[in-house]
């Protein structure tokens, strides 16, 4: 497995009440794992991430698919590669940068951004886990 960590710094003053991650792990191929100041740790899909990019021309894409039904999509990419992270970096204080496999380098994922898709991700896992054990 492989797996490129990012370490975060926080200033013991910092005036900022929002969650801030204090661990960021990425499995390259899987999943992006970040351990939140307010407690929670989150694992987010690697394909969510890479269809929430927050690009200009991903977002484009987005609102475009949305608001037209017969949408016609950009040149198809190699679906392998557009899920696998090259690296990844710090944007100062607020962000993640990532550098996916395909090329594809624009997003600029910030910190807010990420804990709503962490959200949603153990929102959909904890469903996932009651279904089960409901039988349904």
């Amino acid at each position: 497995m492989e797996v490129c960590l990012v370490a975060v710094q926080h200033s013991p003053d910092d005036p900022q009440p929002r969650p801030r991650p204090l661990d960021i792990e990425l499995d390259r191929r899987g999943t992006l794992r970040i351990r939140w100041s307010h407690g929670p740790a989150h694992e987010i899909p690697l394909t969510r991430l890479r269809q929430r990019c927050p690009c200009a021309t991903c977002r484009a894409e987005r609102e475009s698919a949305a608001s037209n039904p017969l949408h016609v999509i950009g040149r198809a990419v190699n679906a392998d590669e557009s899920v696998q992270v090259e690296t990844a970096e710090l944007m100062g204080r607020y962000a993640l940068r990532i550098v996916w496999k395909d090329g594809h380098d624009t997003g600029l994922y910030d910190f807010g951004l990420l804990l709503e898709l962490g959200d949603a991700a153990n929102g959909a896992d904890q469903l996932s886990d009651n279904v089960k054990k409901s039988g349904n």
